[in-house]
């Protein structure tokens, strides 16, 4: 088992204890974080890339048209 499907085994259990009825991965979860927890709260693009580990600066904008639709539309 890869360390990914473990982090959703891990979430898939959490949301049970908790009541949530959202299916809740790891991929939904670094989108929360890139969106909800930096951008919005004014952290740097750079950071937050450098953070999620990607391989390039373009992956990180796509969580910054994002933060940019959802507050200024």
């Amino acid at each position: 088992m890869s360390n990914n499907q473990k982090s959703n085994a891990y979430l898939k259990e959490i949301a049970n204890l908790c009541n949530i009825t959202k299916n809740l991965t790891l991929h939904l979860a670094r989108h929360t974080f890139a969106t909800t927890v930096t951008l919005s709260n004014g952290v740097y693009l750079k950071i937050v890339d450098k953070t999620l580990r990607y391989k390039n600066l373009r992956m990180t904008q796509r969580y910054e048209k994002i933060m940019y639709k959802y507050w200024y539309i």
